[in-house]
């Protein structure tokens, strides 16, 4: 685009150091910009442009020095620093990507999703492997490390050349000059001082043209950029708008960036620097795509990605208060029901549910009732789905080879015939019952009892040989990993949802198959618990009239409705996740087989339960796993997991937030 450079040259308000891996430090001289005096806070020590002029300063979480969190903002990002500044303040001899920082400090806050966004990462710390962006995060620290490491050698050697001039003005007899062995000295020092491993190549030559030029410290060849301290000011926008949720696309960023440069002196100095180089088109935008190429390139922690929408009423719904409401309910029902009792005073848990004395080896927040039934206590969520395989993702990301160049194209099926899956969990994990609703006007029988073309007939014996798994017949029989079989419920509605009968039917066969228990013992009277979320089938007049009949009485738990996918159980990537990705795979699989056998591609409605099988086993039965998604929703234990994750933390008050930080910094 003509008119557009990513070419950078000095900016007129202050001297710019710049690194390649956009490592970009920026004189406090910014006054120009900011119409205003600098704020008094710690990062305007440190040669970081700010831009919050008569701002109110907070304080540091570790050292309790003055900081204002758009300065931290402005700093991490002429830094190339990941953000802590949205959720946690820190000077910057205290922030985490400090080099030099202390043990005590270098807490990670916020987690890079590696592609260059700074788009918080809600994941189990425990989970094998590097975090995604890792590696990219350790190469770019060790570069800045590394030219930390040569300009400070530089400096230390030109102040000892300059002692050596400044003896030898003073004396006409013996002159003095650095001794041999010097560098090689100042070099081992400095090593050791930014405890660094890899060679060091610096050599004299290199010192003396550093000092001939006037420029002791090079963290970028070439020229700067003339609007650096305008683009600090842009990156803190773009992160304001993104904690808005009103994320800036690229065209709004670079018509504000034009919108800011408009009239100013930064504005003058890259036409003066365009003119110069017959780059300047007086009807083009000042700024455009070359542009925001070196603009990413200078800040790899902003990145462009695909967005996507959030109702209005669910972003409403993802706030701190919202969740601390439902959490308290959810305790309050379990003591009601007589499954639990409250701690005489909140206890600490671990991952594995053990009281721990020390917070710091805590999970989640203080646990405030003791769940003595969670055998008692259920959880639940439908999930749909269709028999065709057009919007079915690839298993967990698996790549297709073909030849290159090629679209990979697999054949999938067409009919369209959608059911869902109600899986019904209890506390401890385990799946105990399983609804599926069919698409239907009524249930029939053919579609419970599916239909194995591949299976083989058995022929003169008893018809009921060719019923259960493996046979014509297979039905869904479902196994947890004791070899007990789950029961299975079958339904049908016209669009395959659910409906408040079923949520209903669902219930009574808790109770007829003596899965829900009610009764007295030793601890008090008790019956059934369940959290389940707003769905409209829920507060149907059938579903309400049996759950709060005295022979059949749930004590039941409406969990914030337009926020399920953070809370609920079988919304988790481990469950729902799991499921989605295992019956693809299914699908394929089956499809694959009729085509080998020269018959039509597609999955018809009895077939559905032979795909279903193996997606269930596979995910919602998979004990392991939904230990970890009750542990991580905060369900079992009580521990209040989610009120620490990103976007509802970021939600809460700066006093709840001060007081989490120390914990959460404990916990690393």
């Amino acid at each position: 685009e003509e008119g557009d450079t990513d070419q950078d040259q000095s900016i007129p308000s202050g001297p710019v150091k710049s690194s390649e891996d956009g490592d970009d430090i920026v004189d406090r001289d910014t006054s120009a910009i900011t119409g205003s005096n600098q704020c008094k806070c710690l990062w305007t020590g440190r040669g970081v442009a700010t831009v919050c002029s008569e701002a109110l300063a907070d304080e540091c979480s570790v050292c309790k020095g003055p900081v204002t969190r758009l300065c931290q903002q402005s700093g991490e990002g002429a830094l190339g620093w990941s953000s802590a500044g949205e959720m946690i303040l820190f000077c910057p001899s205290c922030h985490p990507d400090n080099t030099k920082s202390s043990d005590s400090a270098a807490v990670a806050t916020a987690d890079s999703t590696g592609d260059g966004s700074n788009q918080k990462a809600y994941r189990d710390t425990n989970r094998g492997g590097r975090p995604k962006g890792s590696t990219e995060d350790k190469k770019r620290a060790d570069r800045r490390k590394k030219k930390e490491i040569v300009n400070s050698i530089v400096r230390k050697y030109a102040t000892l050349q300059q002692e050596a001039k400044e003896a030898n003005s003073k004396t006409l007899f013996k002159r003095v000059r650095v001794p041999d062995g010097t560098l090689a000295r100042l070099t081992a020092e400095a090593k050791k001082e930014f405890n660094y491993e890899g060679e060091i190549s610096l050599s004299l030559t290199t010192i003396s043209s550093r000092m001939k030029s006037g420029n002791l410290e090079v963290w970028h060849p070439g020229v700067h950029s003339p609007i650096l301290v305008v683009e600090v000011l842009l990156t803190s926008m773009i992160y304001t708008a993104y904690s808005v949720m009103c994320p800036l696309s690229v065209s709004k960023c670079k018509e504000l960036m034009n919108s800011m440069l408009e009239g100013t002196e930064h504005e003058a100095a890259l036409i003066k620097w365009k003119k110069a180089r017959n780059m300047y088109n007086p009807n083009a935008p000042l700024v455009g795509s070359k542009w925001w190429k070196g603009y990413c390139a200078r800040n790899p922690h902003v990145c462009s990605q695909t967005g996507r929408k959030f109702a209005k009423n669910r972003a409403e719904a993802v706030l701190f208060d919202y969740f601390v409401k439902m959490y308290n309910q959810f305790d309050n029902a379990v003591i009601q029901s007589g499954n639990g009792k409250r701690f005489e005073r909140p206890v600490h848990m671990d991952r594995n549910g053990r009281i721990v004395e020390d917070e710091k080896d805590g999970y989640g927040r203080p646990v405030q009732v003791d769940v003595f039934r969670p055998e008692n206590v259920f959880v639940m969520d439908e999930c749909g789905d269709n028999t065709h395989g057009k919007d079915d993702g690839n298993r967990a990301g698996e790549k297709k080879v073909v030849p290159r160049g090629a679209i990979p194209a697999e054949v999938v099926s067409t009919k369209n015939s959608h059911f869902s899956i109600l899986p019904v969990s209890n506390l401890l994990a385990e799946t105990v019952l399983v609804t599926v609703i069919f698409k239907g006007e009524r249930l029939s029988p053919a579609w419970a009892l599916g239909c194995d073309v591949f299976a083989e007939w058995v022929e003169g014996s008893e018809v009921v040989d060719n019923f259960g798994p493996g046979k014509r017949f297979p039905g869904l029989s479902l196994f947890d990993s004791n070899g007990k079989e789950i029961p299975v419920l079958f339904a049908a509605t016209p669009s395959a949802s659910m409906v408040g009968t079923i949520l209903r039917d669902t219930f009574a066969a808790l109770n007829r198959l003596g899965i829900a228990r009610r009764g007295t013992d030793e601890r008090g009277t008790f019956y059934p618990c369940a959290f389940i979320d707003g769905h409209p089938s829920r507060v149907d007049c059938d579903f309400l009239e049996y759950v709060n009949l005295a022979e059949s009485r749930f004590c039941v738990v409406l969990g914030a409705p337009d926020a399920t996918n953070y809370w609920q159980h079988h919304d988790s990537s481990e469950m729902n996740g799991g499921y989605k990705s295992e019956l693809a795979q299914a699908k394929s699989d089956l499809i694959l087989r009729k085509r080998l056998a020269c018959m039509p591609a597609e999955i018809e409605q009895v077939e559905i339960v032979i795909i279903a099988r193996p997606a269930i086993q596979n995910s919602y039965l998979v004990k392991e796993n939904a230990v970890k998604s009750l542990l991580h929703r905060g369900l079992h234990p009580l521990n209040r997991a989610l009120l620490d994750h990103p976007d509802i933390f970021a939600t809460a008050s700066e006093a709840e937030q001060k007081e989490r930080t120390a914990v959460r910094q404990s916990r690393g």
